[in-house]
């Protein structure tokens, strides 16, 4: 018998004796608040692999069994667009599911939460995601609210808040490794940094995603982003304000307004590994090890014999 006659017969009967998926799947961030802008929330980050943990932090989540026969279909979240004198978008969720084929898997992180935005509105609330957006600045008289984690399961983190007085600073947004990070005292000293984000080795190298992005300021003292993809804040337009595609990095407010976009998010991404060769895959198999691993920066799908 050849080697790679070997290696198949091994690789496919190991499929169906208990063999499992580690995985890694991070949504889209949301977009960032526009005029007194705040950073936007990291898309939620959800993973089971051994050694690392879940957006929040989170302990570990437990690794699929291998349902053989059966397609999972991939789905990676688009980052939401930011807001022009207003809040952003939602951005998209991403998710491994197999129901459709008749198998019982869907695991799926939320769209990280939109920073809140425009000074003269009731827009300043940030929007609740995986991580929470940044609460936008305020001069209307109203109040600075940072946008919540979702907690079912916790995928990350809450935003932060903005200050209703100049120079009106904004809130930064929750990264899936930390709350976004408030420096205090009087406003021109006040900003607001984006959450960290969270390293995993999943591809056999350690690379840090979804963190949060920074808010916003009309002095200068803009929140920086949280890594891990995300971008800074700006006090005028024309800077780099979107989160990094296929990282789950929220976006940076913008300031400057009425008519200045902020950022938009940074989309997801889905990475699979097994010590069992998928039979079909709509990506190559990469290999660490003893394991395949299968990267999906856009929609597709796997299955195992």
């Amino acid at each position: 018998m050849t080697g790679i006659h070997q290696l198949l017969m091994t690789t496919f009967a190991a499929a169906g004796s208990g063999a499992t998926i580690e995985y890694l799947i991070i949504a889209g961030a949301g977009g960032a608040g526009g005029h007194g802008g705040a950073g936007s929330g990291a898309g939620g980050y959800r993973s089971s692999v051994i050694g690392e943990t879940s957006g929040g932090p989170s302990t570990i989540e437990s690794a699929l069994t291998i349902e053989t026969g059966i397609s999972y279909v991939v789905t990676v979240g688009a980052g939401g667009p930011g807001g022009t004198n207003t809040i952003g978008q939602v951005g998209g969720n991403s998710s491994l599911n197999n129901t459709a084929g008749g198998g019982s898997q869907n695991i799926g992180s939320t769209g990280g939460g939109y920073g809140g935005g425009g000074q003269s509105s009731n827009s300043s609330q940030g929007g609740t995601g995986g991580s929470g957006g940044g609460g936008g600045a305020h001069s209307g008289g109203g109040t600075s609210a940072a946008g919540a984690r979702v907690t079912n399961p916790i995928q990350g983190n809450n935003g932060g808040l903005g200050s209703t007085a100049s120079p009106y600073p904004a809130g930064g947004g929750g990264g899936a490794g930390a709350t976004a990070t408030t420096i205090p005292g009087d406003p021109a000293s006040f900003k607001s940094d984006g959450g960290a984000g969270l390293a995993s080795s999943i591809t056999g190298s350690s690379v840090t995603r979804a963190g949060g992005g920074g808010g916003s300021s009309n002095q200068g003292r803009n929140g920086n982003g949280g890594g891990g993809g995300a971008a800074n804040g700006a006090s005028v337009s024309g800077e780099t304000l979107n989160g990094t595609a296929n990282t789950g990095g929220g976006a940076g407010g913008v300031h400057a307004g009425p008519d200045s976009a902020a950022g938009t998010g940074g989309s997801g991404i889905v990475i699979l590994r097994s010590k069992v060769q998928a039979a079909s895959a709509s990506v190559s198999a990469a290999t660490d090890g003893d394991y395949y691993v299968y990267t999906f920066t856009g929609n597709g799908g796997i299955s195992w014999s």
